[in-house]
């Protein structure tokens, strides 16, 4: 039972036999959603004697603490692959000794008592906040205390919306990486609110958001401009009631020699990249600790890590906001706010569009980003697409990724010399 475990991870052990066990119920996969969550905590606590809501013994249930941002955020289960003693192991015939119980007597064990917690799950209404104890079941070994503030995890196992309920802001939202990102968080629940200078590009994304069947708010503002800023934010709360998600998206490339730019063009690239950033984040940060925590992701490029000649102003201005993504992770990871950063290579997006379109529209656009991914030599032959950078903004703001701050992801098709 022990190598069982070690080599299949306690975690997804569990929920394949809830699961399985859940089936064998009849009636019972419908309201096991509502209280999956509070199973697979008394399971653990089953599995370990050890186990203790409150963070005691070696399979801890983290973070119990700040409980607010445990309401708005799912918190995992963290456990070590110590199991201690295991569960009754009198009835698989190895007579207490977990060492003398083979794999398929364990397994029949923790099927057991998994199908009796489902039994007893299931003649609860769907969703009721009970506590084990109110429950009526018996713990065989320690408390079976549930953290309290958790919330279910069924959506995150069936792969349904990560971010239900959660309300999102993307700058520079109106075309390309921005509004794919805005898309993807719409189809995993949330409300977005996004912003752009352009009105028609706005009014082509509000076109597209409202298609997809989206909750969504679109704001004309200037993100150089605090008034812009701060009429985003609030519109925003008076919309939705909270911001929980800001994605610092705004911005575009400018790369030049050093002596052709003057002080003009560093202090507009500064304002654009950084200090919009920083202006979004001091306007959206009292909002997330009011919501009990939150997620910013600011989008740079790899010239932040790796600057090269004639990369100037942006790869400085990039590489402020590397520094601000780590500054903030730490000084923020209290609130239960975790910042992380997206560093982008070559992919596909409105500017290399309209980049292509301003060249006289060489080919195909198809093939101008297959001779782009040559000429720059991408490892993995081709351009990133917009929807699977919109993919990993969602996954960062998601219940997988609470572990997750202070990170800088390339995403470059490994086309970055440093990680």
């Amino acid at each position: 039972m022990r190598d069982f475990y070690a080599s299949h991870g306690v975690r997804v052990a569990v929920a394949d036999l809830a699961r399985s066990a859940a089936r064998s119920s009849p009636g019972s996969e419908q309201k096991l959603g509502g209280h999956a969550d509070e199973l697979e905590t008394s399971l653990v606590l089953a599995i370990e004697p050890g186990a203790r809501a409150d963070g005691a013994g070696r399979g801890r249930l983290w973070p119990p603490r700040r409980t607010p941002a445990a309401s708005v955020f799912y918190q995992p289960v963290v456990f070590g692959a110590d199991l201690g003693s295991g569960p009754d192991w009198s009835r698989t015939g190895a007579r207490g000794d977990p060492s003398l119980a083979s794999r398929d007597t364990g397994e029949a064990a923790l099927r057991e008592i998994t199908r009796e917690l489902v039994e007893g799950l299931v003649a609860l209404p769907s969703r009721s906040p009970l506590t084990a104890k109110r429950r009526g079941l018996t713990g065989r070994a320690g408390g079976w205390s549930i953290p309290a503030g958790a919330r279910s995890r069924a959506e995150e196992r069936t792969n349904g919306p990560r971010t239900q309920g959660k309300v999102a802001i993307i700058t520079g939202g109106s075309d390309g990486l921005g509004l794919a990102a805005a898309r993807t968080l719409a189809a995993e629940g949330a409300a977005v609110a996004i912003c752009g200078r352009d009105a028609a590009r706005l009014k082509e994304a509000a076109g597209r958001l409202r298609s997809d069947g989206a909750t969504f708010l679109d704001v004309r503002a200037d993100v150089t401009h605090q008034a812009d800023l701060e009429r985003l934010v609030t519109g925003t709360v008076d919309r939705f009631g909270r911001v929980d998600i800001l994605v610092n998206n705004a911005g575009t490339s400018s790369a030049r020699g050093f002596d052709t730019v003057d002080d003009a063009a560093w202090e507009a690239d500064l304002d654009l990249k950084l200090f919009a950033a920083i202006r979004c984040v001091r306007l959206s940060v009292p909002h997330m600790r009011r919501a009990g925590g939150g997620r910013i992701v600011n989008i740079l490029n790899t010239g932040a890590k790796t600057p090269g000649a004639r990369s100037l102003p942006t790869s400085v201005s990039r590489a402020a906001g590397l520094a601000l993504t780590k500054a903030l992770s730490k000084e923020l990871a209290p609130d239960g706010i975790l910042v992380n950063a997206v560093c982008i290579g070559t992919v596909k997006s409105a500017q290399w569009e309209r980049r292509w379109i301003a060249e006289g529209r060489p080919g195909t656009l198809d093939a101008y980003y297959e001779r782009m991914a040559r000429e720059r030599e991408v490892p993995v032959g081709r351009v990133g697409e917009a929807e699977e950078f919109g993919a990993l903004v969602a996954f960062l703001v998601s219940v997988p990724a609470a572990f997750i701050t202070g990170v800088a992801v390339n995403f470059d098709g490994g086309h970055s010399a440093v990680v």
